[in-house]
């Protein structure tokens, strides 16, 4: 598959991801690196998906999957955003509270299924 083949088949598919992607991650620029990305695995799997029936819904659920485990990622790295002692880091700017209450809904969504994880993250926190 060259160039403008790609072009043809996967370019009009972008606002669908653009929208998957910010109904997952709840940010725009998280949401256009998170294109990007989605992007990059499209070209590199370019030769594999070809041929491929189905090929829309397939590129929709690899799409989800990059975007889920982009979430799983950022939450794994707040996780370990603490002190030398193991304390939690203060945040003298009083944004503390709104920080606590979305960790723990976080942690709550964490606790469900995976279907349900995303069927959350896509209606409730876009």
């Amino acid at each position: 598959m060259n160039a403008n083949e790609f072009k043809a088949i996967f370019l009009p598919m972008k606002d669908r991801i653009f929208h998957i992607a910010f109904r997952i991650s709840g940010n725009t620029d998280d949401a256009e690196d998170l294109v990007q990305e989605i992007y990059i695995r499209f070209w590199n799997s370019r030769r594999k998906l070809a041929g491929m029936d189905g090929l829309e819904s397939y590129c929709m659920a690899m799409a989800r999957n990059v975007c889920i485990d982009f979430i799983r990622t950022r939450h794994v790295a707040a996780e370990s955003d603490v002190t030398v002692v193991g304390e939690p880091m203060v945040d003298t700017a009083g944004q503390i509270d709104d920080r606590d209450c979305l960790k723990a809904v976080e942690a709550i969504i964490d606790t469900l299924p995976v279907k349900q994880q995303s069927v959350i993250r896509m209606h409730d926190l876009a």
